[in-house]
């Protein structure tokens, strides 16, 4: 059975969800101007909760005409940028220490005599191999947080021989790897923010 909800309870956007899931019958949203009124049961409004809204820091730098907000935008955008080069840099750093050691055990292996000294260089060369591939595995995540493998479907056929302009479907399946530092909740830019900069 619907029930209502306590307007105290219904601080945030998240709270508003759960009392909409739960079927509340005093919460609703008024289209008019984007705000979530909680209503007592004579209709009159106890408490609205607006609705933020934001901009995409990478379509104010691609689109928009006014300085300001690239500026706004870009200052945002550069400080997403630091704190994933800060991350990225202990791993960048560990992996350039491995390539370090792996060329010295290179030359010790180049200049070591056939026979056991030889084959252990050799094993070293190996180990110092599989632990570079991790660590660039790992740097690399840390670089691409997002990656995922995208199907291109249907791919023209142009999209390998470009001045052939054949727009017929390829007979088989094309898929290109989609790698992002970033995702739009990370880029998100409050309207407020905007309007008092």
């Amino acid at each position: 059975m619907p029930r209502a909800v306590d307007p105290k309870k219904l601080t945030d956007i998240a709270s508003v969800g759960v009392a909409f899931k739960r079927k509340a019958i005093n919460v609703s949203l008024n289209l008019d101007n984007a705000v979530y009124e909680v209503k007592n049961a004579k209709g009159d409004v106890l408490k609205a909760l607006p609705v933020a809204k934001g901009y995409d820091a990478a379509y104010i730098i691609n689109r928009s005409a006014s300085a300001r907000d690239i500026e706004i935008a870009s200052t945002h955008y550069k400080a997403l940028q630091t704190a994933l080069n800060k991350r990225a840099l202990t791993a960048e750093t560990a992996f350039t220490d491995t390539q370090d050691q792996m060329m010295k055990a290179v030359s010790a292996w180049s200049a070591a005599e056939p026979g056991s000294s030889r084959s252990a260089t050799a094993l070293e060369v190996g180990r110092l191999q599989y632990m570079m591939a991790k660590q660039e595995r790992h740097l690399r995540n840390t670089q691409y947080k997002y990656r995922g493998v995208l199907g291109v479907v249907p791919a023209p056929r142009r999209l390998y021989e470009p001045l052939s302009f054949d727009d017929r479907a390829l007979p088989f399946s094309v898929y290109k790897l989609v790698q992002g530092q970033t995702q739009l909740v990370d880029r998100i830019i409050p309207v407020k923010s905007m309007e008092t900069a």
